[in-house]
C-alpha cells in the first residue's frame, strides 16, 4: 500500500469517525452503518484493500496484498500488540491514536509531563535500555528524537499541547519501525 494511499485512508477514517458521531436521532445506528459503509468504500477504492470500520469502537482495519493496517482512536485506545511498553515512558499517558502497519507502529498520547521533562525521560529510559540516540532536535514548538537498537528505530515527536479540549501539557507521537 502506498504511503499516500494510507494517509488518505487515515483521513477518510477520521472523517467517518467525525460524521458517524454527529447523528443524534433514533436512526443513529443506521446512520452510523451508512457512514461506515461509505468510508469503507472510499478507503477501499484508494488503497485496493479490504476495509472494516467500527466507529463504535473507533477502529479501522485494512487488509491488502501488502499486509494489514490497524488504526484505533477514541477513548479506550490500547497499545498495538507489537509495541514495547517501554516506549511510552509516562504513567499518565492518555493514548489517543494507535496504528499498527506490521513493521511500523505508532502511538499518539497526551500527558501532564512537560516537553523538557519528556525529552529527558526518553533519553534516560531508552539509553538505559540499550538504545542509541542518533538524532535530537529541540525547538520552541516541537522536539524530535531518534533512537536505534538492533533492527529497530524509534522516532519521537514531542510538542506542547495546543488543544484546549485536552488539559494535558504535552502531545507525544512515538513511531517504532522494525527492519527485516
Amino acid at each position: 500500500m502506498k504511503k499516500s494511499s494510507l494517509m488518505l485512508a487515515v483521513l477518510c477514517f477520521a472523517l467517518s469517525m467525525t460524521l458517524t458521531g454527529c447523528f443524534q436521532s433514533p436512526a443513529d445506528m443506521i446512520s452510523e452503518k451508512v457512514g461506515e459503509g461509505l468510508a469503507e468504500k472510499a478507503i477501499e477504492s484508494a488503497t485496493g484493500g479490504k476495509v472494516d470500520i467500527d466507529s463504535s469502537k473507533g477502529t479501522m482495519n485494512i487488509k491488502s496484498e501488502n499486509g494489514n493496517t490497524a488504526i484505533s482512536t477514541g477513548g479506550d485506545v490500547k497499545l498495538p500488540d507489537n509495541f514495547p511498553k517501554i516506549l511510552v515512558v509516562v504513567d499518565d499517558a492518555k493514548i489517543t491514536v494507535a496504528t499498527d502497519m506490521g513493521d511500523t507502529s505508532s502511538v499518539n498520547y497526551l500527558t501532564d509531563m512537560s516537553k523538557a521533562d519528556l525529552i529527558e525521560k526518553y533519553k534516560s529510559t531508552l539509553v538505559g535500555d540499550g538504545w542509541k540516540k542518533t538524532m535530537e532536535t529541540v525547538t520552541d514548538t516541537i522536539s524530535m528524537l531518534t533512537f536505534e537498537k538492533d533492527k529497530q528505530t524509534v522516532s519521537g515527536l514531542i510538542s506542547d499541547n495546543q488543544n484546549s479540549d485536552n488539559p494535558q501539557k504535552s502531545m507525544v507521537n512515538i513511531t517504532l519501525t522494525t527492519k527485516n
